[in-house]
């Protein structure tokens, strides 16, 4: 503390070389936390909450002339749960008449000073916990955002990969279920080259799904049951997580165009916290979902070969870790 407010500077020198020491620099959201008032003096906080618990965190206990008490406010029995146990809070709290043990680091525990030290760090835990509690569901929201946009790009790029660009989520519309579930259009309204007979540029995933006049063409060998009787423009589907899970891990609305995942799942919680393993949980849901709902009359065997042929390709467009 003392170092953080410059009361000090420490240079340690080695033969020619020499080092500054600096304070460790707390990071993320610095919470507007008035002091507390005691008879004894104020209590004074520092404290910053990080959007994740990528590394221990903690929160000194500084007294008199800027002395670390101990590095660790959980390490009291007090305050050993969160939110200070999260390793997203981090700082420091200055009381000056808080008192070290002698022999060892510790807070002495008298009658007077250290039950008042107690109420009043107690007394910011509520704004503490929930900034922690938005800190982390903004964070959580955010990372749900971005992945679900990484599967619609993924998703984009195996479906135009696989000539399925009008629907990514359509029940096979032709008497019979066509081989794989891709569907496709008459040839006479696919669209042609771009001018001067040039192919035109690859698409963006914005611009993966034609409007419904815009179809794909149909392959030579289609099998004459499987023809559909028409296409129903949609998007790609969006990625949220399930406000009502029943147990599944994931679900598809069509009439909304939603995969529901549900965050709640235990396989869920065993990825969240790795994004790369969260973004192939996610891919390989859709996955599912698309095979399943594309395929209702298919056998096990059939559906199983099916989405080994769609996971393959969605391995493929993964991003590279």
């Amino acid at each position: 503390a003392a170092l953080g407010r410059g009361d000090y500077v420490i240079e340690v020198v080695e033969r020619r070389q020499a080092e500054l020491v600096t304070p460790e620099e707390p990071d993320g959201v610095r919470l507007d936390v008035p002091a507390q008032i005691t008879p004894w003096g104020r209590i004074e906080l520092s404290l910053f909450v990080s959007p994740q618990p990528d590394r221990h965190r903690r929160v000194a206990i500084v007294g008199r002339g800027g002395t670390t008490i101990i590095d660790d406010l959980a390490d009291i029995e007090e305050f050993d749960g969160l939110p200070w146990s999260s390793d997203q809070v981090s700082g420091y709290i200055t009381f000056e008449a808080l008192q070290q043990t002698s022999g060892r680091r510790a807070v002495l525990r008298d009658r007077d000073v250290f039950p008042a030290f107690v109420t009043g760090v107690r007394a910011v835990e509520p704004a503490v916990s929930r900034t922690l509690e938005r800190v982390t569901r903004e964070v959580t929201e955010e990372t749900a955002d971005r992945l679900a946009e990484a599967v619609r790009r993924i998703f984009g790029r195996v479906l135009k990969e696989l000539d399925d660009l009008d629907n990514p989520m359509r029940t096979p519309v032709g008497e019979e279920p066509g081989e794989g579930a891709l569907l496709t259009e008459s040839p006479a309204e696919a669209p042609g080259p771009g001018p001067g007979g040039a192919e035109e540029p690859e698409e963006e995933v914005g611009d993966l799904m034609p409007p419904a006049e815009q179809v794909a063409p149909e392959p030579a060998d289609q099998a004459p049951q499987a023809a559909p009787r028409g296409g129903r423009g949609r998007d790609l589907p969006n990625l949220v997580p399930d406000p009502s899970p029943d147990g599944l891990r994931s679900r598809f609305d069509d009439d909304a165009g939603i995969v529901y995942y549900n965050d709640r799942h235990p396989d869920y919680i065993l990825v969240k916290d790795d994004e790369s393993s969260l973004l192939d949980y996610l891919a390989t849901l859709v996955a599912k979902e698309y095979v399943v709902y594309n395929n209702p009359r298919a056998a096990t065997e059939e559906l199983a070969e099916e989405m080994v042929r769609m996971l393959v390709r969605v391995r493929r467009h993964m991003p590279r870790r």
